[in-house]
């Protein structure tokens, strides 16, 4: 399957690609979405925001049919081609896709200050939350 750079025109999609997979994902402004599509359906994507010049991924979904079967390692993979360092947050029992993928468990004190922040807010929701980091 390929990984395909979003346009405009998909916005529409990926809302209703998340909204179907009980995520709620929203665009922080500066993003950059990939997507694999089968027959024109999304099933799988994942959303770069640039926040304060560091590039944050989120909202990494794979529909529940299609999970398991290498699709997430493949967004990891190809956001880190394009976007040469990436944080990311992730609960923890994704740390091995994350590890697999050469994301490090980094300690959340040492992320750039939005970010942190951000990290700070999400955990009060979800205290099993990690943050990570992979350099090319």
């Amino acid at each position: 399957m390929k990984i395909q750079l979003a346009e405009k025109s998909d916005k529409k999609s990926i809302k209703r690609f998340y909204k179907n997979n009980n995520y709620s994902a929203s665009f922080m402004g500066n993003d950059t979405c990939y997507l694999m599509k089968l027959n024109d359906e999304i099933i799988a994507a994942v959303v770069i925001s640039n926040i304060d010049d560091c590039n944050f991924l989120h909202a990494l979904v794979v529909n529940n049919k299609y999970q398991h079967k290498g699709l997430a390692s493949q967004l990891l993979k190809h956001s880190l081609v394009k976007h040469s360092t990436l944080y990311c947050f992730a609960d923890r029992s994704l740390n091995p896709l994350y590890s697999a993928n050469n994301y490090i468990q980094i300690d959340p004190s040492i992320l750039p200050e939005q970010l942190q922040t951000r990290f700070f807010c999400y955990h009060k929701k979800n205290n099993q939350l990690s943050a990570f980091r992979a350099c090319v």
